[in-house]
């Protein structure tokens, strides 16, 4: 199972979305308070203090199904036409996660802007999924190699 390319490449891509859903992928300051988000949604640094502000479930579902996804193709490697399938479905919740990540930055709470536009940084986890994507592209692309491969030998035959 691990010995074949397309499972290192979902294995890279299940690490990389996990620690997409532990970092925080942007951050701003408002009235002296460091806000930043994570794929659970929205945190504050007060003084001394971590506090959870507004949650962002769709976001989390779509990163928690994605893995899940990406978890079944690597156990299901019999079962290449099954697992083409899993791979597409995990590349667009990946690309859903981008997506709902520029949305929850685009659509931050008005109570906590209070009349200002902070300067969103972006951190390095923002381009995780992305970076996920990719992997799961080059994975697609080793499986459908393999199927094409055992489908010439069974001509042979």
């Amino acid at each position: 199972m691990i010995q074949r390319i397309q499972s290192v490449y979902l294995l890279v891509s299940v690490i990389l979305t996990v620690l997409f859903a532990f970092l925080s992928f942007a951050n701003f300051e408002v009235n002296g308070s460091l806000y930043f988000m994570k794929v659970m949604g929205l945190y504050y640094q007060d003084t001394n203090a971590v506090l959870f502000e507004a949650p962002n479930m769709s976001l989390s579902a779509v990163v928690f199904f994605s893995v899940l996804l990406t978890i079944s193709a690597i156990f299901n490697f019999k079962k290449r036409s099954l697992q083409i399938r899993l791979v597409s479905l995990s590349v667009v919740a990946q690309l859903a996660s981008v997506g709902l990540v520029f949305f929850a930055i685009s659509t931050l709470p008005d109570g906590i802007l209070e009349g200002t536009l902070p300067q969103v940084n972006y951190t390095f986890a923002s381009f995780l999924p992305i970076a996920a994507v990719v992997f799961l592209v080059l994975a697609l692309r080793a499986i459908k190699k393999d199927e094409k491969l055992i489908k010439s030998l069974d001509r042979i035959r």
